[in-house]
């Protein structure tokens, strides 16, 4: 559910401000909307403080081993240690890589001394390392010597001498910079400096807890101090704009009785830009994990449709993954993950959200090898364990049920938009489409799958194109009402094609997934293993791409769901 805000505005003297922003940031039920941009040295510093400090969270949380965590007695000054450290080490792997490059590319020559090159030049003679076809070695021209080193690939690499003026004709390659040996010993010296680095970062690592506690101070400091730049002031009274959920509106007005503050409730106007809350059902709150990774909210004025997002998405990742072994093993790894963290005391609700979305996506992927009789792969099996329903496992019937989850799908959106327009008789438009989009089933399984067009397709097709046209914007004169229906009416009857249509990805991402599995169990142990890995990841990463965007994309599209709106984040204090 989408949860009803109220438009706020707060007015307090300047003597009251900081307290007055304590005090709601205590309540934590203000959204703050800046009535101008925040700006200010302060601000300035705050944002370096919290850049320096995340990189510094950053390595220690790399290198950390779980020391005993103490607190620093200066943190800039530990953290400049930190970086310094992390810089010195980082440069030296970087130096530690060049040189190997270095003396990979000069081990075949040896270790022969530049200072004896440059003596021997100071002498008149020309010396050069060159490459030449190996058998044109044989063949120096007058004044040459060439004397090989090594050869490789028909090529010998020589040392080139002459005496006499003129180029050596052959193509010469620069001297390194250093002589093998000593690039060996700064190589070994290096090694040594990154060691002792990366020991003082894990000693470093008992500072991580400070560090994280000092990056939350720092980012709550840049949130006050934003809203207090970000406020409007007229003489002596500062005002704040925001948003708040309609049920907070009444803790709101007792404090502002008891701090006498102004404050003024109202309904946000068609051109506010209001925050999206979203409070789910029991039932629907494990899908808060997904929605927060996609980063995805519907608008404030827009729809809530988590319940069908999860109950879709589940079908859909049982279907693209579709193997009760990779499932099995999933919902193992969850279960020893879960039982780590109570034993660890590190079970957060969010991590515990997420382990009930992941048992739930699981057991989904569970079902589906079951009824498909697939358990890392079906072609090993070699007919032993039968699937529950082999219908499934007829491409044509896969296919076939893919348009139907499709139409049955796409048919909830038009049937909600059909809910949202009543009483109004523009809702009939809704009916239409719920028709065109059983049409566009029949039409992709006759061309698809080669079954005949029953003759209700036609009825549907034409009846659902009569409402859309005659009722787009229902008038008495009804040629006006039918040019007015017109307008997009052929493009959009095709994409409701291509998005039943659309959902065939079902079937072909989840066949790929059991001819990849079936492909890996004919491998040697290892290859099996990694093969066996590799697909599973990109089944995860199919349920990213397929299954979120039918959700998202085609279901949202037919809804008229823009996901245009941005998450209620309010003033508070970090949650520890």
């Amino acid at each position: 559910m989408i949860v009803p805000m109220k438009k706020v505005f707060l007015f307090v003297q300047d003597k009251d401000l900081e307290a007055a922003l304590l005090r709601l940031r205590d309540m934590g039920v203000l959204h703050v909307e800046h009535l101008r941009t925040p700006v200010g040295e302060g601000l300035n510093q705050l944002k370096d403080d919290i850049k320096l400090l995340e990189q510094v969270v950053g390595y220690l949380t790399h290198e950390h081993k779980n020391p005993d965590q103490v607190d620093a007695v200066d943190w800039e000054e530990t953290a400049d240690v930190v970086l310094g450290l992390a810089a010195l080490r980082d440069g030296d792997r970087e130096g530690i890589a060049k040189r190997q490059v270095q003396i990979e590319e000069w081990e075949p020559w040896g270790d022969f001394s530049l200072e004896d090159i440059a003596h021997i030049r100071a002498q008149g003679l020309k010396v050069e390392l060159v490459e030449v076809p190996e058998k044109d070695v044989g063949n120096a021209p007058e004044g040459v010597i060439l004397e090989p080193v090594f050869t490789k690939r028909g090529v010998a690499r020589c040392l080139a001498l002459s005496y006499k003026d003129g180029d050596i004709p052959y193509k010469t390659l620069p001297f390194p910079y250093q002589r093998l040996s000593r690039l060996k010993e700064e190589q070994l010296w290096l090694r040594k400096r990154v060691k002792e680095s990366h020991q003082q970062l894990l000693d470093d690592s008992k500072y991580l807890d400070y560090f994280r506690r000092t990056l939350a101070q720092k980012r709550e400091q840049l949130v006050f101090e934003n809203v207090i730049e970000g406020r409007e002031i007229t003489g002596r009274i500062n005002y704040i704009k925001g948003f708040c959920p309609v049920d907070a509106a009444g803790p709101l007005e007792a404090a502002a009785r008891e701090e006498h503050w102004g404050l003024l409730l109202e309904d946000p106007s068609e051109s506010d830009q209001v925050p999206t809350q979203l409070r789910y059902p029991s039932w629907v709150a494990m899908i808060k994990p997904l929605f927060a990774m996609t980063q995805i909210v519907p608008g404030y004025r827009e729809v809530d449709i988590s319940p069908f997002f999860l109950v879709f998405f589940s079908v859909f990742v049982g279907i693209l993954i579709g193997d009760a072994g990779y499932g099995a093993v999933t919902l193992l790894g969850l279960i020893i993950f879960y039982f780590r963290m109570k034993k660890a005391n590190r079970l957060t609700p969010g991590i515990k959200t997420s382990v009930q979305l992941g048992y739930l996506l699981s057991g989904c992927v569970i079902l589906w090898g079951v009824l498909s009789g697939t358990y890392f792969g079906q072609g090993w099996l070699d007919g032993t364990v039968k699937p529950l329903v082999p219908w499934v496992n007829n491409e044509r019937n896969f296919q076939l049920l893919c348009f139907l989850i499709g139409a049955v799908h796409l048919t909830i959106a038009h049937a909600w938009r059909l809910l949202q327009r009543l009483p109004s008789l523009t809702a009939v438009v809704e009916a239409g489409w719920i028709l065109i989009v059983w049409a566009m089933f029949f039409i992709a399984r006759m061309l698809i799958l080669a079954y005949p067009l029953p003759a209700v397709a036609k009825f549907l097709l034409g009846t659902g194109i009569f409402l859309v046209l005659f009722f787009t914007k229902p008038q008495r004169n009804l040629i006006k009402a039918g040019l007015a229906g017109l307008g997009n009416l052929a493009l959009n009857i095709v994409n409701s094609f291509t998005d039943v249509v659309s959902y065939i990805r079902l079937y072909a991402v989840g066949l790929a997934s059991v001819a990849v599995a079936d492909a890996a169990n004919a491998m040697p142990f290892i290859g099996m293993v990694l093969l066996h890995v590799i697909n599973f990841n990109l089944a995860l990463l199919a349920l990213m791409v397929h299954g979120v965007r039918l959700n998202t994309l085609e279901f949202s599209g037919h809804l008229g769901l823009e996901w245009a709106g941005f998450a209620y984040e309010p003033f508070q204090k970090t949650k520890s």
